[in-house]
């Protein structure tokens, strides 16, 4: 099967419209919002910013924001026989789910569905994922001429370690 991710939610109007419901920025806000101001922080580049609510959030708290959302993240999340089940205001009840179609070394390529229960709609959207690691990361900063500062694995600023659910990075100009 010829595979090309279309990436829906970013696209299409139904997801766009649910993407802060399904991704809700209680989860992180705390830590970012403290984060900027213990560094100082004047701009700040957030890779991987979905709709952008944090973004706007630290802007409106005076950093200069870049925002960029390349994807979403895998892990953690439901699985066609564990969906999730979430209410949206406007959208009303949804459950959405995962569904891996192939692995290959550090690529992955994945659907999200959603099933809209107001209209019954099932919404699909097809993403491929290019995972890398900590010192490739921390390399292209470097190639890009940033140091990384430190490198965290959760929202309670633990270090990052090989188990850890996310790596968060904060690096500064050379």
């Amino acid at each position: 099967m010829d595979y090309k991710p279309d990436y829906s939610e970013f696209s299409d109007p139904r997801l766009v419209a649910i993407y802060d419901t399904v991704n809700p920025i209680e989860s992180y806000q705390a830590f970012y919002l403290t984060l900027a101001k213990r560094l100082s922080a004047s701009t700040i580049i957030d890779l991987g910013c979905g709709s952008g609510l944090l973004t706007c959030e630290l802007a409106k708290q005076g950093h200069h924001m870049i925002g960029v959302e390349p994807s979403v993240l895998l892990d953690g999340w439901p699985t066609s026989t564990a969906r999730k089940k979430l209410h949206d205001p406007v959208a009303g009840d949804i459950e959405w789910w995962g569904e891996i179609l192939e692995k290959k070394g550090n690529k992955v390529r994945y659907e999200i569905h959603y099933l809209f229960a107001n209209s019954g709609a099932e919404v699909v959207s097809r993403n491929e994922l290019i995972f890398r690691t900590q010192e490739e990361i921390s390399q292209t900063l470097a190639d890009a001429g940033f140091v990384v500062k430190e490198v965290y694995g959760d929202w309670d600023s633990s270090p990052a370690t090989a188990t850890s659910p996310e790596m968060i990075f904060v690096a500064g100009s050379v």
